[in-house]
């Protein structure tokens, strides 16, 4: 067995250690930045783009903040030179608490399911490099706490016509408009 930093443990590592070589392989891969490299971030990215958003917010634009030029142009730099993005209030905070009031109801009504409930006893298992059995049980079928599983998450299927969480459509379509600015190039210039 294996105990990991966050707590979580891992079982059967000897006779089935693929659960143990995956985090330890991440672990390795992905890293940290360093401290210098988060100052640069801030100063460079997500300090400027809270002021823009600030700046619009308090200005009282109607529409999304992160369609002015200026926000997109610092989206652009953000996933061209990093390879991601951070917009902090993509929504509005009424639509941001419907999301999660939705979500705490979807999960008391228990519509919310373990990923493991997808997983169990599809045509052709898991398949790749986890096999198709549940070598060292990585999916934690007795469900003990704190116990490391592969598609341990919760989740629900919503579309935008779903009668459950109609705030959904917000969502999708918030994320629509930003694609579509950042596709057009309407980034003041700025290659999409």
């Amino acid at each position: 067995s294996a105990v990991l930093a966050g707590g979580l443990f891992i079982t059967h590592c000897e006779a089935a250690p693929k659960a143990l070589l995956f985090e330890l392989l991440y672990r390795r891969t992905v890293r940290l930045p360093a401290l210098t490299d988060e100052a640069a971030l801030k100063s460079e990215l997500f300090e400027p783009l809270a002021q823009v958003r600030d700046e619009v917010t308090a200005g009282h634009v109607a529409g999304h903040w992160w369609l002015q030029s200026r926000a997109l142009v610092l989206i652009v730099a953000g996933l061209s030179r990093h390879c991601f993005a951070v917009v902090d209030d993509f929504l509005d905070a009424a639509v941001a608490r419907a999301l999660l009031q939705i979500t705490q109801k979807l999960y008391c009504d228990h519509e919310m399911k373990a990923g493991i409930e997808e997983q169990r006893g599809g045509a052709a298992g898991l398949g790749g490099y986890w096999g198709d059995a549940n070598e060292g049980d990585i999916q934690n079928r007795e469900g003990l706490p704190r116990k490391w599983s592969l598609e341990g998450d919760r989740r629900a299927w919503l579309g935008d016509g779903d009668s459950r969480a109609p705030e959904v459509r917000q969502l999708t379509s918030a994320t629509d408009t930003l694609l579509s600015a950042l596709r057009s190039g309407s980034t003041g210039g700025c290659a999409s």
